[in-house]
């Protein structure tokens, strides 16, 4: 889904699904769906049976619009963060990915927060209390 064009990454939305040695498959047609079919053209072993447009979210396109300058030595971390938000447990500290899980984890940190300060609110309110 992600594929290298200079220096940044670009979407490649595309699925592909087929049969590879009598099993069937469901990938990313990445790098081309160009490619799959020169792939399956030339080898018994691999049928293409169909190429699938993914639609992202816009909340996936905004997290890719995060990652796609990032160097291209972590692509996989990359997809899942695009995908699901998964951010991994721990990374380089160097790393500029990491700046992107420290505004995630204020982001959480922040909500929390607001979560807290409405139930200290509302039990304030219901007691009696001032605000």
């Amino acid at each position: 889904m992600l594929i290298r064009k200079g220096n940044r990454f670009e979407l490649y939305p595309h699925k592909v699904k087929g049969i590879r040695f009598g099993e069937a498959f469901e990938q990313w047609a990445t790098p081309s769906k160009e490619w799959w079919t020169e792939v399956a053209n030339k080898h018994d072993h691999t049928e293409v049976t169909e190429f699938i447009e993914v639609a992202l979210t816009d909340e996936q396109l905004t997290r890719f619009e995060e990652i796609k300058n990032m160097p291209e030595d972590f692509t996989s971390v990359y997809m899942d963060y695009v995908l699901d938000g998964t951010l991994p447990n721990s990374f380089p500290e160097a790393h500029p990915f990491r700046q992107i899980m420290l505004k995630n984890e204020n982001r959480q940190l922040k909500k929390q927060l607001d979560n807290a300060i409405i139930e200290l609110t509302t039990v304030m309110a219901m007691q009696g209390g001032t605000v």
